[in-house]
């Protein structure tokens, strides 16, 4: 190690080498009357980890009146409960329908049978964005997508546009309606 009069000694072998001299000064800290105050905003994470607590489900009006299957009713409520548990490697595990089964046997069965089905086909309706034509995998993907900038900003755009061809038929309507 050689030595430099106005700095540390400077190592030989593939460690740093400083030549300043002000190396080993520190800078003091700001006073907490200097920062900035933090405000912790609530989020919907707050409400006990309940992401979609906020969120409110609409009826659509373009769906057909539900019968009375029971087993359309089972299978709403196994949706309405649904948790994502993509992060989960269980095996044997439908996360449609929120069962685990004990061999590959069982486990294909199931795809055949008619809860499965019925429970994947709602899914799959309750995840497509009809306005924006896009299948998502899953209710939770869906809901944020909901909230995405994107299908607001394409939601806002065709609300526009109705809005004025509206506004044209009535000008239509009550400026052409006096001929004959």
């Amino acid at each position: 190690v050689r030595e430099i009069p106005s700095c540390k000694p400077i190592p030989t072998q593939n460690d740093i080498i400083c030549l300043s001299t002000v190396s080993e000064d520190r800078i003091e800290p700001l006073p907490s009357t200097a920062l900035p105050a933090i405000s912790r905003k609530r989020s919907s994470k707050d409400n006990d980890g309940d992401y979609l607590s906020g969120i409110r489900k609409k009826k659509r009006k373009d769906e057909a009146p539900s019968s009375d299957n029971g087993l359309e009713k089972v299978v709403r409520e196994v949706l309405d409960g649904y948790v994502a548990r993509s992060s989960e490697k269980l095996p044997f595990y439908c996360r449609v329908c929120a069962k685990q089964y004990p061999n590959l046997e069982k486990f294909q069965s199931h795809f055949s049978g008619d809860f499965h089905q019925t429970a994947a086909a709602m899914e799959r309706k309750a995840s497509y964005c009809k306005l924006c034509r896009k299948q998502f995998t899953s209710p939770v993907q869906m809901q944020e997508h909901l909230q995405s900038k994107p299908h607001r900003d394409r939601l806002q755009r065709v609300r526009q546009k109705q809005q004025q061809q509206q506004q044209g038929n009535r000008a239509k309507r009550d400026g052409g309606g006096s001929r004959r």
